[in-house]
């Protein structure tokens, strides 16, 4: 059962949105200066764990972060 949560976060240009994070979406995160699309796999009060590619060559990470380093990520048609 995915549990849903609100946070307020900053996207890139910081305006700030309010978005419910759940298990499984498709986020992109700030890890180590760069711009990572990956999953959100654990929610906290505080922070977001998410699943990402570290490398180009697939080598995944698994990481806490802040809800102003998680911009959630929106199709394009």
């Amino acid at each position: 059962m995915a549990m849903s949560q609100s946070y307020t976060y900053a996207n890139r240009e910081n305006e700030v949105f309010t978005k419910d994070f759940v298990l499984g979406d498709a986020v992109e995160v700030n890890a180590f200066g760069a711009w990572r699309r990956g999953e959100v796999t654990k929610l906290g009060p505080k922070r977001i764990t998410v699943r990402y590619a570290q490398n180009r060559s697939g080598t995944q990470n698994e990481r806490a972060f802040s809800p102003s380093q998680v911009v959630a990520v929106t199709e394009k048609e």
